[in-house]
């Protein structure tokens, strides 16, 4: 998506702008500046949103074909290592049983992280009461935690850019909506791939909470 600056009208890339707090950083003037979106700005199709009762539901599949992809080739080839090296009549060496007991244990996380990205769900369920984000697997998932935010707590909610450190030191961007609270504090709702649907998800929850899109002040910690 191209976004263009309102102080010096130049045209940039998302991705080659610094982005924090809900704020775009002009890369020729250092303009700070709330981005308005254009174009289409629906949901990916990974994406359902329902109205149940007076409650917005928003529900995220957590697949992603190329993750499945990679998982799913992984584990059948350490799973066929396991089964060569388990059944096939050979001389058994030293330390062997230990390593079949490693082998089996990778091919149990590959095979939950297949089953995860091809059925686990991310529901936000804004209401009454706030925003409730909970988690749908079909086995536990102890490393995430579900959210509940007061309504009566909330300030604003914003889409900000994270910078991560990828292969081959490259730096990957990826953003988070989340909801600065009338503490101060800032909480963390949900992540997405790009600047766009974080913005369309924030647009959504904004609207049904009847919160105003304002420009979050730079300075609220992350």
């Amino acid at each position: 998506m191209e976004v263009t600056c309102p102080n010096c009208e130049m045209s940039f890339s998302e991705n080659s702008m610094e982005s924090r707090f809900g704020l775009l950083v002009c890369s020729n003037c250092d303009h700070r500046f709330k981005p308005k979106l254009s174009g289409n700005t629906s949901l990916p199709s990974i994406y359902t949103v329902a109205n149940e009762g007076s409650d917005l539901v928003i529900r995220k599949k957590w697949y992603r074909k190329i993750w499945v992809l990679a998982f799913s080739a992984n584990f059948a080839a350490w799973f066929l290592f396991l089964l060569c090296i388990s059944f096939i009549p050979h001389k058994r060496e030293d330390g062997e049983f230990v390593l079949i007991i490693i082998m089996g244990l990778i091919c149990f996380i590959m095979a939950y992280l297949v089953i995860l990205y091809l059925f686990g769900v991310t529901e936000i369920r804004a209401g009454r009461t706030g925003i409730d984000v909970t988690y749908a697997a079909p086995f536990p998932v102890p490393f995430l935690k579900n959210i509940s935010l007061p309504l009566n707590s909330l300030e604003q909610i914003f889409c900000h850019q994270k910078l991560s450190t990828a292969n081959r030191g490259k730096q990957a961007i990826t953003y988070d909506i989340s909801a600065v609270l009338k503490s101060g504090d800032t909480a963390k709702i949900d992540n997405v791939e790009t600047w766009e649907e974080g913005k369309a998800v924030e647009a959504i929850l904004e609207k049904h909470l009847g919160i105003e899109d304002v420009a979050v002040e730079v300075g609220y910690g992350i």
